[in-house]
């Protein structure tokens, strides 16, 4: 005989089930399950009836504020720009229409390497390069300029690295983030891939993986110049500026205290020798200006080239006096460059009319999304630190 003592307090209820043989107790659990069973397919029922119209309300919502919401396909709703902004490393100046790069883009997690700038035409970027090496305080420096067409987008940039280990900025990463190497041994072999002709297969031995590093002069690819830096630290920043022009109009002008003063304007095209680059840089003291003048004079700049006050330093940037990497040719340089204005003249007509650069965006979005991904690789993309696709 099964007998229920029930006791009720207000905020609880306790059944205790006495004097249950074996059997009894076998066929509760029994009827247990089979009831939990059925309240579980009747829930999922009501889930898959009611999951389309909750999708399509999902849709309708993410359309309306412009957002996307999960569960939604990326390619049935458009990022309003400000979100996709934000992903790219870089910050919109609306008042003067560029885009410009932040404190802390991912960027900076990759520091720098010759084999950047040998892998950029590959990418479509057609840029003058001017790296000027110098020593302070017992490490190597490197300030290096850039100019030129980066795809869709005209742009200027002044980097700021160095051998020391920037030991503030890496402690902003997360643990995963500090523990992946910045120049690893898989990455740079991606790069070396791009940046070279393939390797046939018969000069590859029979069961021995190769990298194509094996079948390469590193230091003829890389100028000699095979050292890794290390973005600027923290406590590294410089005060920078620097006007653009082109073709003697000024185009991008932006001053900042940075590790990376850039400025990029999409849609505009232009040959490296169509920029040129005025630019200030004031160094941390006298002994650093001293070094970075000694390297600007090594790379042929003359001391009339330059000007000097206290520690800053003014000069122009126009044609390159270093040498540039062997992938800059006439013949590559104009099958990029004619992709490049191909793509910057289409943006120009698919977006004529349009009042900002969100609805620029958008219009990109409808009417060619091949173009609207290219548009987002703004600057240096993803491909030239990883050599992953974006």
């Amino acid at each position: 005989m099964i007998m229920l003592y029930t006791y009720f307090d207000g905020t609880c209820f306790v059944a205790v089930i006495l004097g249950l043989n074996l059997l009894q107790i076998i066929s509760l659990i029994v009827i247990g399950i089979v009831v939990l069973a059925g309240f579980g397919l009747a829930a999922v029922n009501a889930f898959r009836l009611f999951m389309p119209i909750l999708r399509r309300l999902m849709r309708r919502l993410g359309k309306f504020i412009g957002l996307s919401v999960p569960g939604i396909e990326p390619q049935t709703v458009f990022v309003s720009f400000d979100d996709l902004i934000k992903e790219t490393g870089f910050a919109y100046d609306k008042e003067r229409d560029f885009f410009y790069s932040s404190l802390y883009p991912w960027q900076r997690r990759f520091g720098y390497t010759r084999l950047y700038d040998v892998v950029a035409p590959t990418l479509s970027m057609i840029i003058d390069s001017e790296p000027i090496r110098f020593e302070y305080q017992g490490h190597k420096w490197m300030i290096e300029l850039w100019k030129g067409q980066y795809g869709m987008t005209t742009g200027c940039e002044i980097g700021i690295y160095s051998t020391k280990k920037p030991i503030i900025f890496l402690s902003t990463l997360s643990q995963e983030e500090r523990d992946q190497e910045l120049d690893d041994e898989e990455r740079i072999n991606r790069l070396l891939e791009m940046a070279t002709p393939d390797i046939k297969e018969d000069e590859v031995e029979k069961g021995k993986r190769r990298k194509i590093s094996d079948f390469i002069d590193l230091d003829e690819l890389l100028d000699y110049n095979t050292t890794f830096y290390y973005s600027a630290d923290n406590d590294e920043l410089l005060n920078m500026s620097f006007v653009a022009r082109k073709n003697g109009e000024i185009i991008l002008a932006h001053r900042d205290r940075h590790w990376w003063l850039t400025g990029f304007k999409l849609g505009e095209f232009s040959d490296p020798s169509d920029i040129t680059m005025s630019i200030s840089i004031t160094l941390k003291d006298n002994e650093m200006l001293d070094a970075f003048l000694e390297g600007m004079y090594k790379l042929g700049y003359k001391p009339g080239d330059v000007n000097v006050h206290n520690t800053t330093v003014q000069f122009l940037f126009d044609k390159p006096r270093s040498k540039q990497p062997a992938t800059r040719t006439r013949i590559t340089d104009k099958i990029a460059q004619s992709r490049n204005k191909a793509f910057c003249d289409l943006y120009q007509e698919l977006t004529r009319g349009a009042t900002d650069m969100n609805e620029k965006f958008k219009l990109l979005y409808e009417k060619n999304p091949a173009l609207y991904k290219q548009a987002l690789k703004l600057g240096k993309s993803k491909t030239l630190f990883t050599g992953l696709e974006d």
